[in-house]
């Protein structure tokens, strides 16, 4: 009897530790990201651009980062994100904005590089242009009233005519102090970290610097599936794109922001062009790559 006794406590002390961890750790942010020292034997984000060199003075503390984009996984990974606006005409369909596909990947590796930035999900679509230009005008009227730092972009190509509509609000945000890092968009104020496009329209869409396409560590969630579910992990691997490219960028701005909070910030595509170096090795070589460590450095030494 005693025995019996014993060993209904036992199980029952074991259930009740079971059901704290599992409480626990149902209460912990569900950010699927690994860092892990020595785990990568090809180039990285890390290695190529001295991330965790610039860490040693800086994570991006303080700086508001909004990314223009769907899909940021919102209802599973709501706290990745300080906010959220969804500036979709149609918001009809929910599942575009918390899906977890680009917007998500996006959010992941720009928390990957600057861990201590906060992160605003600002919800766009694609489909027609006209509509698009409407909610990027409302999406970038809603950073500036909440004093965004930084806006990112990683979409399609927009036309002359909807940059040209464009150009108004995106003089207000710059006026405003806000940093945009689009890709595909060629204008005088936006930092454009694509070293592979093509020219658009006959404008040189060349970017001074480069920036590593390929994701170190993000790790795909398990319920990481597109708007039509479609998406089949095995065969999926949106990690070799150029759609990264600005949010690298932006983490490490962020970074350089956060160490040297009086930097012009006219003047810092020309700081990531003057502490650029050019990488190199028996895979791999990169023009002018960003060096967030030189770049760090550099900004907190003359601001």
């Amino acid at each position: 009897m005693r025995r019996i006794i014993l060993q209904g406590i036992m199980i029952g002390s074991s259930c009740a530790i079971g059901f704290i961890l599992c409480m626990i750790l149902r209460s912990e942010p569900r950010i699927p990201y690994i860092h892990y020292s020595k785990g990568n034997s090809h180039p990285t984000y890390f290695t190529i651009h001295k991330i965790r060199k610039g860490w040693d003075y800086s994570k991006g503390k303080g700086v508001k980062i909004g990314i223009l984009d769907h899909n940021f996984g919102i209802d599973d990974y709501s706290l990745l994100y300080s906010g959220y606006y969804d500036a979709r005409k149609d918001k009809s369909y929910r599942e575009i904005f918390e899906n977890c596909d680009h917007g998500y990947w996006m959010a992941s590796t720009l928390h990957e590089i600057a861990p201590e930035a906060e992160i605003y999900a600002i919800g766009i679509t694609t489909t027609h242009e006209d509509i698009f230009v409407q909610e990027l005008e409302d999406a970038i009227s809603w950073a500036i009233e909440k004093e965004i730092d930084i806006l990112t972009y990683s979409q399609a190509r927009l036309s002359e005519d909807a940059r040209k509509e464009l150009k108004p609000i995106l003089d207000k945000a710059y006026s405003s102090g806000i940093i945009t890092c689009f890709l595909h968009f060629p204008n005088p104020r936006n930092i454009l970290p694509s070293d592979i496009d093509p020219s658009i329209e006959g404008i040189d869409n060349s970017a001074d610097f480069g920036v590593y396409n390929r994701d170190y560590s993000v790790l795909l969630p398990s319920n990481l599936k597109s708007k039509n579910n479609q998406i089949e992990l095995e065969g999926y691997n949106p990690f070799l794109s150029v759609s990264s490219k600005p949010i690298v960028t932006a983490g490490i701005i962020a970074m350089m922001v956060s160490a040297a909070p009086e930097i012009d910030r006219i003047d810092i595509e020309g700081i990531l062009k003057t502490t650029s170096y050019n990488f190199e090795d028996e895979e791999h070589y990169l023009e002018n790559a960003i060096d967030a460590k030189a770049a760090i450095e550099y900004s907190m030494a003359h601001y």
